[in-house]
């Protein structure tokens, strides 16, 4: 008799985990082996055992929750519910296992607990381990425990809810696996392929992501947006009887934990959804690539379209002898049609387990597709948001950093009448948009970027690359004559050349001096810090007198053997709530950072008319080239 009550069968659970013990059992003792090592790396690394603290455990449990769990939780699931599930991958397995005197919702449910035991049951062990090794150490942290063990739950739930989900939808063995693995990376893959696409038609719009995409992949969304902080300071500990100062952790905190709520609920609603899959699961489904008719052309024309995407611009990569940053709308047309076709009766061949797709049954969708991709293609290429000529309104704008081929530099708060500047020359420069030709004589690459960070935090980036043509110099409408007339407009000199800026922390200044020759002999020695203002103060100087050379678009970055001296220079500012970073969870020695910085750097060539800074050279003692 079957029993409609029961919704739990402990012959079948046991059964299962008995099958299966050599996987469960084998990750079970990579569990123990990752507890005693975390364990070593945090106790007993450089002899400073008696200065761990139980925020060196929190530490540990806390960097598990992004990375370790969701990658031990999946590769698991994988593995046990494929063998879990096996039964559905042959129609006599599935006609044997369904007339077992016990019901189906019986059967679906002591399958899925059982298989999610068994990937829990590893990532268990290795947390027990480690927190019973912790307790006895005086270093036991609740608060990381008792999270660690709840994210250990619900990541496992949801990978088992996905596994679970694609078993279901597939009717072989090798197809689940294939499923599972592209599930958990093809919609952030997606997003990359979409938007490299997207942006590949405009002029100044390069790496834009779509982040929200990462979110449907859970490995890649949880081990991007949950971040763990960690602050430290040198603090007094003793260390075998002698009090030393060392760094240590004043706190560990996690931040996005609440993501990891929304994936239990997506995993419950999964598996709700793979219920009902199963109750409605035909046996003749069984060795079938996908079980459900209804599914396959969801599942054929998500991939075809992605690969059409992604195998376009490999080709455009491939075949782009020109090296344009661009893409050219009829080529990429051409493209798109021979790689969805190739994606769309590939796609064909592998559900249908079938070289014959050449026929009037797959032309209509063949056909659908392709007029699919290339209006899309035709769309993405007239740019329908117009983000190529979109700028940021200034009083949006917190920062922005210019890079030109001389060096970068940064505008900020105070700024305001700059920023309005740099921004019109942005537009201008998008306004004239790709205008890529052969190289001639005279012709010169030059490259300019923008980075605007906006008040809301988000940021905005926009990098040029361009062919300049000397002998458009003379034209005023002409983008030569634009880039010219705005590096040597003399506030962005002076910020070219990092000079009036508060926001920069100057660094050192290294002096090159070219004392002639056949080959060419140098000298290179660095400004000492008390010195580095008075350079600076010297060659603003030199510019506000009009000393300076005008700066040549069509040299910038090179080496001018008119120069008495090149001087290289390197500032930075620090970032937002930056320290000195002790991370412990190096596997054999203690590793320390420096706070992050950005650092700008920049050259001047220092021409014999500047005379206020080849003085200082020369009383700095450096002896300069005559020329």
């Amino acid at each position: 008799m079957k029993s409609r009550t029961s919704l739990f069968n402990k012959t079948l659970f046991m059964k299962n985990l008995t099958g299966l013990w050599p996987v469960w059992a084998l990750f079970s003792i990579g569990g123990l082996i990752t507890a005693f090592a975390s364990f070593s790396a945090t106790f007993m690394m450089s002899g400073h055992y008696d200065a761990v603290s139980y925020l060196d455990t929190r530490n540990v449990y806390y960097n598990m929750i992004p990375f370790s769990i969701p990658f031990a939780s999946f590769l698991l699931s994988v593995i046990i519910f494929a063998n879990v599930f096996s039964y559905l991958y042959t129609t006599k397995g599935t006609v044997f296992f369904h007339s077992l005197p016990i019901t189906r919702n019986t059967l679906f449910v002591t399958n899925f607990l059982s298989a999610y035991v068994m990937v829990v049951i590893p990532i268990v062990v290795g947390w027990f381990t480690f927190t019973i090794l912790s307790i006895t150490k005086g270093a036991f942290d609740a608060k990381g425990a008792f999270i660690c063990l709840y994210a250990i739950l619900a990541i496992s739930l949801l990978m088992s809810a996905m596994a679970l989900f694609c078993a279901l939808l597939t009717g072989r063995i090798a197809s689940m696996v294939l499923l599972t693995i592209s599930s958990q990376f093809f919609f952030c893959l997606a997003g990359a392929a979409i938007s490299t696409f997207y942006s590949g038609f405009l002029y100044g719009i390069t790496g834009e992501t779509l982040p929200a995409f990462n979110y449907l992949s859970p490995i890649v969304g949880l081990a991007g947006n949950i971040k763990v902080s960690e602050k430290s300071d040198f603090v007094a500990v003793v260390v075998n009887g002698e009090t030393i100062d060392q760094y240590r952790l004043l706190d560990v905190a996690i931040d996005n934990l609440s993501l990891i709520g929304v994936y239990l609920a997506v995993a419950v609603v999964m598996i709700l959804v793979s219920y009902f899959l199963y109750k409605g699961r035909q046996s003749e489904s069984a060795t079938e690539v996908v079980a459900f008719k209804g599914i396959r052309p969801v599942l054929l024309y998500s991939y075809a379209v992605v690969a059409a995407i992604s195998g376009a611009i490999i080709l455009n990569t491939i075949l782009n002898f020109s090296n344009l940053t661009t893409y050219s709308p009829a080529k990429m047309v051409f493209f798109i049609i021979f790689t969805t076709l190739i994606a769309y009766f590939v796609g064909r061949m592998i559900i249908g387990r079938t070289i014959r797709v050449f026929n009037k049954k797959t032309a209509p969708g063949a056909v659908f597709l392709t007029i699919f991709m290339i209006a899309l293609t035709i769309v993405l290429a007239s740019d329908p948001t117009h983000k190529v000529t979109s700028v940021p309104d200034v009083e949006d704008v917190n920062t922005i950093i210019v890079g030109t081929s001389s060096g970068e530099f940064i505008l900020g708060e105070g700024d305001e009448e700059l920023m309005e500047y740099v921004i019109a020359t942005q537009k201008k420069i998008a306004e004239h948009g790709d205008c890529y030709r052969a190289f001639q004589e005279n012709d010169q690459y030059f490259n300019m970027g923008f980075q605007y960070t906006l008040k809301n935090g988000k940021k905005i980036s926009r990098n040029y690359d361009m062919t300049l043509y000397k002998q458009n110099l003379t034209d005023r409408d002409s983008l030569e004559s634009l880039l010219d007339e705005f590096v040597n407009t003399e506030p962005i000199v002076e910020k070219i050349y990092h000079l009036n800026s508060s926001m920069l922390t100057n660094d050192y200044i290294s002096i090159n001096i070219n004392y002639g020759g056949e080959t060419g002999n140098y000298y290179a020695d660095g400004v000492e810090k008390e010195n580095v203002d008075r350079f600076r103060n010297a060659l603003l100087k030199d510019i506000r007198e009009k000393k300076t050379p005008p700066i040549d678009i069509f040299s910038m970055g090179e080496y001018n053997e008119e120069a008495l001296a090149n001087c290289d220079f390197a500032d930075y500012i620090e970032e937002e709530d930056s320290e000195y970073v002790y991370n412990p969870n190096s596997m054999l020695a203690y590793s320390v950072s420096y706070s992050p910085r950005y650092y700008f750097w920049g050259r001047v060539d220092v021409m014999p008319e500047m005379t206020n800074t080849v003085n200082l050279l020369k009383e700095l003692g450096y002896k300069l080239p005559e020329r």
